[in-house]
């Protein structure tokens, strides 16, 4: 059998695909992680303007949730049903106890954060969006996961996306008034206060911004073509004891295709298959 197959897929195109993996492990309506980009580079832009920190911001917002699969047995072990419980975790209706034991599972965030970290890398998004990923867990008041970092050594794209995040998710489930007003209680505490009160002073416009115009994923200032094998590997790792799956099933189906002469529909290798994740 020919192992050396790849089909090519664009770097947006990989990050729509593992934004809507994430969105869907994580709970989350589709289109969550392009909602909370567009959010991000709102915010993002009220403070600096244009610029490259709008890119990094919409990129560290749509890879948000791409380790996510890498913990899901253990968030199931932890909370019964990790979408469900990952679900009320981020509306805020999870229940005290689970909550946390969820900020107690260090182990977990670990799991996360070198996935994203990796995805981003093979992605070559550049370091500033990897340390963004890394940090995302991380409070402003030295509370978060999984180091526990202080707030000097948190980049402030990791709380440009939360707040789009939080945003994005309490206003749906909760109503505006609510969010901003939890939002604005967070201030110091899980983000900067100013970061915070300029999200707050603006919210109501963006979100009605983000109704009235299509989300769409900003294109890479080089897009190029990657392995749609990391897509995969991304979803095997729901299931760790599958890893590799998504490739076999593809190899096998790729030879399916050429002993039933499909030849010509099957696209050359576009670069060597990177190790799974």
């Amino acid at each position: 059998m020919n192992n050396g197959l790849q089909v090519g897929i664009s770097v947006n195109g990989a990050l729509a695909a593992i934004s809507r993996v994430g969105d869907l492990s994580m709970g989350q309506p589709l289109g969550h992680s392009r909602r909370v980009a567009s959010l991000a580079r709102m915010l993002g832009h009220a403070m600096h303007g244009e610029g490259e920190h709008l890119r990094v911001a919409e990129q560290v917002a749509l890879l948000r949730w791409s380790g996510c699969t890498a913990n899901a047995e253990g968030f199931s072990h932890l909370l019964g049903d990790d979408v469900a419980g990952r679900r009320a975790m981020l509306d805020l209706t999870l229940d005290a106890h689970s909550m946390q034991a969820v900020h107690q599972a260090t182990s977990l965030a670990v799991a996360h954060c070198e996935v994203s970290g990796e995805v981003a890398k093979t992605l070559e998004l550049g370091n500033a969006v990897e340390t963004g990923l890394c940090r995302v867990f991380e409070s402003y008041d030295g509370t978060g996961r999984p180091l526990g970092l202080k707030h000097e050594r948190i980049p402030e794209v990791a709380y440009q996306v939360v707040l789009a995040g939080d945003l994005e998710i309490l206003s749906r489930t909760h109503g505006v008034e609510t969010a901003l007003n939890w939002i604005t209680e967070q201030s110091n505490q899980r983000y900067p206060a100013s970061l915070a009160a300029l999200l707050v002073q603006n919210a109501q416009e963006w979100l009605a911004n983000l109704e009235a115009t299509p989300v769409a994923i900003t294109d890479a200032v080089h897009d190029k073509d990657v392995s749609l094998t990391l897509v995969g590997d991304v979803i095997d790792l729901k299931l760790p004891w599958l890893s590799g799956f998504s490739r076999q099933v593809a190899q096998l189906a790729a030879e399916a295709a050429r002993r039933r002469g499909y030849v010509a529909s099957l696209r050359q290798p576009l670069i060597s298959s990177p190790r799974p994740l």
